[in-house]
């Protein structure tokens, strides 16, 4: 699944929060997941600029000890190679434990509970000639220390999961950004897209090169959106090239989903699976995907 290269945008945090549970990497990932949570919930009640705030802060510290591991892991703690060794044997380990990302709405829910996901993405952005749907959820990480299998999953591709979380939410953040001025008319709003674009390709990156083959099956809500927002933004942006790359990704993963026997466990929920459905049933099945996307039109 490889996507575009562009790096991850992060800038100089103020402060660091602190709490328990540090991770093999040296940092909070109780922490880690509040401040990701709070931010989450600046986004859900508009306030984007302070979502960004915290998600930029939260980037820097774990870019930070993600770019310390990555040295321990090439010389070892000792200064020889053995760091490099344990880290290529905890990859391959068949016992690790994922990290634990659950979607939630962006829209608050009606009285009974329930959300209306489509009503939710027109009061977004009304996209009716869009190949995508607008996914518009964001992801909030569950970590509990008090779970033995939460310890398991202090893993070196476990932070690089949160990484992707962290880039996806700022992506998604950006992306809201760009709907409001777009709504009001204001030609900017591009510049807002682009950004949001440019995240979501750092976040694919992140999971093509850094996550284990457990987390790309674990993470399937992740990569659909994280796909399915690019492509929603290719499309508006007319980028065919990207467009197309984006749907046979997604309808590739959506075809493993809809291959798995009913009793099976899937990572990607009823109502994220819902969602995906709606920007690739046209496709899916296709027995010539790329001549109809040729056909298809865009924003």
């Amino acid at each position: 699944m490889s996507v575009s290269t562009a790096a991850a945008t992060s800038t100089s945090m103020s402060t660091t929060p602190t709490g328990t549970g540090t991770s093999m990497l040296g940092f909070n990932n109780g922490a880690l997941q509040c401040w990701n949570t709070r931010a989450v919930s600046r986004l859900q009640s508009g306030d984007v600029r302070n979502c960004m705030l915290i998600i930029k802060n939260e980037l820097t510290c774990v870019r930070a000890n993600l770019v310390k591991i990555a040295a321990d892991a090439t010389t070892g703690t000792n200064g020889d190679s053995s760091g490099q060794e344990m880290m290529m044997d905890h990859q391959e380990d068949p016992q690790v434990v994922t990290a634990g990302i659950r979607s939630v709405p962006l829209l608050p829910q009606d009285e009974e509970g329930e959300e209306d996901e489509d009503e939710a993405t027109q009061k977004i952005w009304e996209c009716q000639n869009n190949l995508f749907s607008l996914y518009p959820r964001a992801f909030v990480m569950d970590c509990d220390d008090t779970n033995e299998d939460s310890s398991k999953a202090d893993s070196s591709t476990t932070c690089y999961v949160y990484l992707s979380v962290l880039l996806y939410n700022l992506a998604l953040a950006h992306h809201m950004e760009a709907a409001q001025l777009h709504k009001n008319g204001r030609p900017e709003y591009l510049k807002s897209l682009q950004n949001a674009r440019h995240l979501y390709k750092s976040a694919l990156e992140v999971a093509d090169s850094s996550w284990s083959a457990a987390d790309l099956e674990a993470q399937r809500s992740l990569l659909l959106a994280l796909l399915n927002n690019l492509g929603f933004i290719s499309s508006h942006t007319l980028d065919f090239l990207e467009t197309r790359h984006c749907m046979q990704m997604m309808c590739e993963l959506m075809d493993m989903e809809t291959a798995m026997p009913c009793d099976a466990h899937t990572s990607v929920s009823d109502k994220d699976f819902e969602l995906f459905f709606t920007s690739v049933f046209t496709y899916m099945d296709a027995p010539d995907l790329n001549a109809l996307l040729c056909l298809a039109p865009a924003a």
